[in-house]
């Protein structure tokens, strides 16, 4: 018999939680879950971005108040700096940090009211188990001071992109392309100054594309913190007016929207700092798009292909630049979180080197099924629902106590 799951989880248009949670979700099912032993309770913009103290308070509230007895299992899909808001007594708890980072913030703070809530790595270890995609966070975990069993969980990629056929690259023209969220750490900038340097947009056709989409639910709110405040992304803005081979794209889609976006191009490129889920790339692989990145997550992502994809195929498909790893001031981001942390920089002529190739690969032909086929078995939700099967299997009369209060930080 299955135990009883609630999963929480953000669920905002666009956003990588939100996909990462779809994922998770379909793999649940595969092991049998339905809406009578999976319960979701989505928060729009509850990841990174509370819009007002009142839907904070409530969400808090909520999360206390609603919870039917013949639920065992808490499932918190957040970032580690969130999770232990919804940590709740007398169940096994799992966090399932989402969220690649090379050390854990030092101190948590209560986005809207600035309390100080202690550090990220105590608030995880008052959970039995905390998941992670990459092996590369299970050491970044335990260095900042996690205790509690870690496991490995990747995610799972979506039925949407599973029923599509891997369509062949095509071109030239070539067209280079990224799918995010509107950030620091995913220097659109960066790549927007490598195309230019490339010297493609006075010579060829080559079309460079971003869709890059808002955290925040609230167009205002966009256009204030993330947006028009940053003078790098206005240029960005005002480049695709005069640009006919650059195009910016800001406006949440639907995921078929995004994944037709993968289709209509062939190099997938990003030169973020710091990845948190790497779906972006996964899912263009999985489309059959060659890509290039750099960074600990993309070295993971090839060794967790091993063997399912030839090394040569892999070498050829998913090209992984050099980085180095570069400290960075801690700064507040827009949720006020203070970030205490490296990022991993990518030399601009390493990048445009990489695409020059990609380029002249494109043109001659590549044969991108064999890592295509290979990461759509090692990312299926019926292989992720092997990975998680045994994580859900516990004593639930040694674990329950309906007496134990709950734990405030």
């Amino acid at each position: 018999m299955l135990p009883k799951i609630r999963l929480f989880c953000d669920i905002s248009p666009g956003s990588g939680h939100n996909n990462a949670t779809r994922g998770l979700v379909q793999a649940l099912k595969t092991l049998g879950y339905d809406p009578t032993t999976l319960k979701v309770v989505g928060a729009v913009s509850c990841s990174l971005d509370y819009q007002s103290s009142q839907e904070y308070d409530w969400l808090r509230q909520f999360v206390y108040s609603s919870w039917p007895e013949q639920e065992q299992i808490n499932l918190v899909h957040l970032n580690p700096c969130l999770c232990s808001e919804f940590w709740t007594a007398g169940r096994l708890n799992i966090a399932y940090c989402a969220w690649e980072t090379d050390a854990l913030p030092k101190a948590v703070h209560d986005i809207c009211y600035g309390a100080d809530r202690g550090t990220a790595a105590y608030a995880l270890n008052k959970f039995d188990q905390v998941w992670v995609p990459t092996a590369f966070l299970v050491g970044v975990f335990k260095s900042s001071g996690v205790t509690v069993p870690i496991h490995v969980v990747p995610h799972a990629l979506q039925p949407e992109l599973l029923e599509r056929p891997i369509s062949p690259l095509g071109g030239p023209p070539v067209g280079f392309y990224t799918v995010g969220s509107w950030n620091a750490r995913k220097d659109l900038e960066g790549l927007f100054r490598a195309y230019l340097q490339s010297g493609w947009v006075v010579d060829s056709p080559v079309k460079l594309d971003m869709h890059a989409v808002p955290h925040s639910r609230d167009p205002q709110s966009v256009a204030g913190h993330q947006i028009v405040a940053h003078e790098a992304v206005k240029g960005l803005c005002a480049a695709s007016a005069r640009m006919p081979c650059f195009g910016l794209f800001t406006t949440p889609k639907s995921y078929e929207h995004i994944l037709d976006f993968h289709e209509q191009h062939q190099v997938f490129v990003t030169l973020s700092h710091g990845e948190g889920f790497g779906l972006g790339m996964l899912e263009a692989l999985a489309l059959g798009r060659v890509a290039i990145g750099g960074g600990p997550w993309v070295d993971d992502l090839q060794e967790r292909l091993e063997g399912a994809a030839s090394r040569d195929a892999l070498d050829f498909v998913l090209r992984s630049l050099p980085y180095e790893i570069v400290p960075i001031t801690p700064m507040p981001d827009v949720s006020g979180y203070e970030l205490d942390q490296n990022w991993w920089n990518v030399d601009r002529k390493d990048l445009i080197a990489a695409m020059k190739l990609a380029y002249d690969d494109v043109v001659q032909g590549v044969d991108t099924a064999e890592v295509a086929a290979a990461v759509r078995k090692v990312f299926s939700p019926s292989a992720v629902a092997e990975v998680i099967k045994p994580l859900l299997e516990f004593d639930w009369t040694d674990h329950y106590d309906a007496g134990k209060a709950r734990w405030e930080p």
